[in-house]
């Protein structure tokens, strides 16, 4: 391996390490602040994996390579004594994604008569997004602790507000500012008199309170109620449901990210070209052909 290999492969190892230290950050509370920041730098080390799959064309060597990553972005989530299962199995799931990614990626190079980069993109990108995906959902859910968790008010209000808009479709007064009686009211068939309708909503309420084992009032606010509940139900969860509760947090959170999937690869392609470029003009990667084959890549 080249003097100037080793130099390169430095960096995307050092952003690996960042990455885990930043991501630890967040998970323990440092700042919110450090979530798009951590994202930034994964977009980054993604970028520098995309061009190790071009310039290392010795497997065992991308192997050491992607190991030494691997190992140096869970380092900082261990320093931290989280010694979960669920970060081994994140660190496995990143090796494996990672190792599958640069192999897609060289047999994309050995069928091509040229390097089609946002072609050789697909294949190495969407493997180690899923990769990356499955270590960082896996990480924050071992970071998660039930019997602490609270849904923040403002996370709440974040999602409310489009099933606000949605709701108007089928109640046209339809808000979470509204009181519980008001909410019910409104599901109340038209044709009941008044006194009916309030019976139903006391009724109802009284079977709400009973199946929640919740206090429900009925001048209480409707978004405030829903978010109160919430809380309380995470609070009084027993022990042996708090795993399938994480793993579907997990699941929840892995199906939402890789739904950004194409985008978080065409961004982390465009970075990848422009460091790619950059390295051809100042003669930084030389790449040779043979018989319109593509026979080594070499700094």
């Amino acid at each position: 391996m080249s003097l100037k290999l080793v130099v390169f492969l430095f960096f995307p190892v050092l952003i690996a390490l960042i990455f885990g230290f930043v991501f630890v950050g967040f998970n323990i509370g440092k700042g919110l602040i450090l979530l798009p920041i951590s994202l930034a730098v994964g977009f980054i080390f993604l970028a520098l994996f995309l061009i190790q799959c071009l310039i290392i064309s010795a497997s065992l060597e991308a192997l050491a390579v992607i190991i030494i990553e691997s190992a140096a972005m869970v380092a900082p989530i261990l320093l931290v004594g989280n010694f979960n299962y669920a970060v081994y199995i994140g660190f496995a799931s990143l090796l494996l994604f990672l190792i599958w990614g640069y192999y897609s990626g060289q047999q994309e190079l050995q069928n091509s008569i040229n390097i089609q980069f946002f072609r050789l993109r697909k294949p190495v990108l969407r493997k180690a997004i899923i990769g990356m995906t499955l270590f960082s959902v896996l990480v924050y859910v071992s970071f998660l602790d039930l019997e602490k968790l609270i849904v923040s008010k403002n996370a709440f209000e974040y999602f409310v507000r489009p099933i606000e808009y949605s709701g108007r479709i089928f109640l046209s007064n339809f808000s979470a500012n509204m009181t519980i009686g008001e909410f019910l009211t409104s599901l109340a068939e038209k044709n009941l008199s008044p006194e009916e309708k309030n019976l139903v909503v006391i009724n109802t309420i009284a079977k709400l309170t009973e199946w929640t084992k919740f206090n429900i009032g009925i001048q209480h606010r409707l978004g405030d109620t829903i978010y109160q509940i919430i809380n309380f139900q995470l609070h009084r969860l027993p022990a042996d449901r708090q795993t399938p509760v994480l793993i579907g947090i997990g699941a929840t959170l892995f199906l939402f990210i890789t739904g950004f999937g194409l985008l978080f690869s065409w961004i982390i392609g465009l970075i990848s070209y422009g460091l790619y470029q950059l390295l051809l003009t100042y003669g930084f990667i030389i790449i040779t052909y043979q018989n319109k084959q593509i026979e080594a890549l070499k700094l």
